[in-house]
Formats: structure tokens, C-alpha cells, sequence
């Protein structure tokens, strides 16, 4: 008899350590799951959604700040709601040249070209808002291109 409850507590222990590591394990693989299901839902709802995205691009700073403000303000007055404008990283191309035609590869010159650009979304339109940017009148050197949602 008291080898059978020896072997009934030792049974008991075993149990017990199996359960411990299979919960401790199991836990782990939920929480994961949790954590993943977590962060996707964080990410779904950091992107906002929009009805029109415009793009602005220009290889002068002035012109393209004068003409997202002129947008900007466009739709502001036609009681558009907008995010924006939202400033993009610049993008620097370097070209290099030699200066001499053919010999003298140490002697060289460098030119760079920047792309600046911005977005403005809008959030909610209206009918006055498709006339004003219709309407609107964008200089030379300034790149726009509108997408929907």
C-alpha cells in the first residue's frame, strides 16, 4: 500500500510539472497571438483613410510652399476636411562630370538636383471643392497628381 501511494504522488508530481510547462508554453503561443492581433489593429488604425490624396512636386521650395498654401486655403474655404500639407523627404540626385574630355579624371564636377514635394489629404468633399481645384490655376514647375480613395 505505501508503494502505491509512492507511486500515485510520484504520478501526481509529474502531472503536475507537465501541466505547469504545458500551460507556461501555451501562454507564451496566446500571448503572442494577442500581441500580433494587437499590433495589427493599432496599424489598421493609424492608417487614416482619405477621399483624395494630392501630390505636390517641384524642384523649387518657394513655388511648391506658394502653391500647397494656395491649395490649402482653396480647401479650407470650401469647408473641406484636410490633413496636411504633410512635407515628404527630399530627394537628392547627384550627377558627377568630368571636366576636361579626355584625360584629367581627377579634374570633375558636381551637380545636384533636389525634388521637393508635399501632400495635402482630404478627408470629407464637397461639390465646391471639386470646382475650386478644377478652377485652379498651378504654375510652371510644379507636378500634381490626385488620387482617390
Amino acid at each position: 500500500m505505501a508503494s502505491d501511494t509512492k507511486k500515485v504522488e510520484e504520478i501526481g508530481s509529474v502531472v503536475k510539472k507537465t501541466t505547469k510547462k504545458a500551460t507556461k508554453k501555451t501562454t507564451k503561443k496566446v500571448t503572442k497571438k494577442v500581441t500580433k492581433a494587437v499590433a495589427e489593429e493599432k496599424v489598421e488604425k493609424k492608417v487614416a483613410k482619405y477621399a483624395m490624396r494630392i501630390k505636390f512636386k517641384s524642384y523649387d521650395l518657394r513655388i511648391i510652399d506658394a502653391v500647397t498654401a494656395k491649395v490649402f486655403n482653396l480647401l479650407v474655404k470650401s469647408w473641406a476636411q484636410v490633413k496636411g500639407p504633410i512635407p515628404l523627404p527630399r530627394k537628392k540626385k547627384i550627377y558627377t562630370v568630368l571636366k576636361a574630355p579626355f584625360v584629367y579624371k581627377d579634374a570633375r564636377e558636381q551637380f545636384e538636383r533636389i525634388t521637393y514635394s508635399r501632400i495635402i489629404d482630404v478627408v470629407s468633399l464637397w461639390e465646391k471643392t471639386i470646382e475650386y481645384l478644377k478652377n485652379l490655376q498651378v504654375p510652371v514647375g510644379v507636378s500634381v497628381s490626385i488620387d482617390t480613395d
